[in-house]
């Protein structure tokens, strides 16, 4: 499905660039995006946290902010309803 294809999209973005912080062990501001080497299933307030986190240059925290294209991935992410 079209939400099937987004997911694997932001769960490749989101392994790239937030994995070192919110996966794992080592999981920073409480946020875990990956478990298990899939994408959280997260509630959509947080995926919008994310994407206003990332959008507003907040995120990601030491390294280069994400490209116009990456953000709206994430934007696209955010706006999926909650099951």
């Amino acid at each position: 499905s079209e939400v099937d294809v987004l997911n694997g999209k932001v769960l490749t973005l989101l392994t790239s660039h937030c994995l070192r912080c919110h996966s794992g062990d080592n999981i920073k501001g409480g946020l875990e995006l990956i478990k298990n080497g899939q994408l959280a299933v997260l509630p959509r307030d947080v995926r919008w946290d994310v994407f206003d986190n990332v959008y507003s240059g907040v995120m990601p925290k030491g390294g280069p902010p994400l490209s116009d294209e990456d953000a709206e991935l994430l934007r696209q992410w955010a706006r999926i309803k909650d099951k």
